[in-house]
């Protein structure tokens, strides 16, 4: 199988890592609820841009799946999904009375 680096496919990888790294930078606004839900919705975001990364950075007949450029960029936002997950981890140790919210967050 040989591997030619298609660029819909790059292309929709970037949109999906975006737009789940915008969903996640709503969550770290103060404005919106910190609640389970949101805390369920944070986790999947997460999973999604670090696991586009980690496809990504597979290799096929020596090749990645990607280009070069489109694997740094998905590992950049592999490292804004970090970071975006921190600040929520933040909110989320701030509310005193959230503790389903908090196991979900840890479980």
């Amino acid at each position: 199988m040989s591997i030619s680096h298609t660029p819909f496919l790059e292309l929709a990888l970037i949109d999906a890592a975006n737009a789940e790294l915008s969903v996640m930078r709503s969550f770290c606004h103060a404005h919106f609820p910190c609640d389970v839900s949101t805390t369920v919705a944070m986790r999947m975001s997460r999973s999604i841009v670090t696991s586009i990364y980690r496809i990504a950075g597979e290799k096929a007949d020596g090749q990645y799946i990607v280009s070069n450029e489109t694997l740094l960029f998905l590992s950049d936002a592999s490292s804004q999904a970090e970071h975006l997950s921190k600040q929520f981890e933040v909110r989320l140790s701030d509310l005193v009375d959230n503790e389903l919210a908090w196991q979900v967050w840890t479980s």
